[in-house]
């Protein structure tokens, strides 16, 4: 446990960042579990891309607070992407 007020007030400000933070990426990867199960399960491709907007806006968000880098970000962003545009070449 912190002695110094200054260290304390380290502590709780950083249990409030880590709540958050949690926060935040655990919302975006319930998004990303939706649109991975909406594309694996061939829903409509309505559907599908409402579940990747939901997911887009919630890593940018993950993003811009600073719960993820701004790499992260992109890249699980291309991730899904790749596999939405593999899944519909494939269709056509």
């Amino acid at each position: 446990m912190p002695n110094r007020p200054s260290a304390k007030k380290h502590l709780k400000q950083t249990k409030k960042r880590t709540k958050k933070n949690n926060k935040l990426k655990r919302l975006f990867k319930e998004a990303k579990k939706d649109a991975l199960e909406a594309l694996e399960n061939g829903a409509d491709k309505e559907k599908i891309d409402e579940k990747i907007q939901a997911f887009q806006k919630r890593v940018d968000k993950a993003a811009e607070k600073g719960a993820i880098k701004d790499n992260k970000a992109a890249r699980l962003l291309s991730r899904l992407q790749k596999k939405v545009q593999k899944q519909f070449s494939d269709e056509g």
